[in-house]
């Protein structure tokens, strides 16, 4: 059986030129495929209304903005604070993604509830007021968490590879 291809090459480029520069006109676009704007610009609207583009974003060097500090948390939440934890997640602005995570796709039914929450602050001392803030929002028996700082990233990509083969 042959995977049905979703997208072709040129939309490929076009994905993957985006993802890098957000804010190039069409028209540079149309020059980096090398094809006129009009057949760009409707590659591009088609890409959003099929639900493959489904947000025009750009990225921010947060220690600019005064965030130096940054590290994941391993979350385990009790079944009963599970949705006031999702809550809290949601609404906390320096929570910048979280995860449900289990150690096999068979698990993920039955996991427990563990999340991988990442969180920027300004420095360590502020990182553990917003942990700590987290954590007294909930029974102690409800919540336990592993903080993981991050030392380095060397790579944080949210796209697939431009030109995957697929096996």
């Amino acid at each position: 059986m042959s995977r049905k291809k979703i997208v072709d090459e040129i939309d490929l480029r076009i994905i993957n030129i985006l993802s890098d520069k957000s804010n190039i006109t069409n028209r540079e676009l149309a020059e980096l495929i090398e094809l006129t704007p009009g057949p760009t610009l409707t590659r591009v609207n088609n890409l959003v209304k099929r639900g493959i583009i489904t947000k025009f974003s750009l990225q921010v060097n947060s220690e600019f903005l005064g965030f130096n500090y940054e590290a994941f948390i391993l979350c385990k939440i009790a079944d009963r604070s599970l949705l006031k934890f999702t809550e809290e997640v949601k609404t906390n602005e320096l929570v910048i993604s979280a995860s449900h995570i289990a150690r096999s796709r068979e698990q993920l039914k039955n996991t427990a509830n563990k999340y991988l929450l990442r969180i920027i602050a300004q420095d360590e001392n502020h990182f553990i007021k917003v942990t700590a803030l987290i954590y007294s929002k909930f029974a102690s028996d409800d919540l336990s968490f592993e903080i993981l700082p991050i030392a380095e990233t060397f790579k944080d990509c949210v796209l697939p590879p431009a030109n995957f083969k697929w096996l």
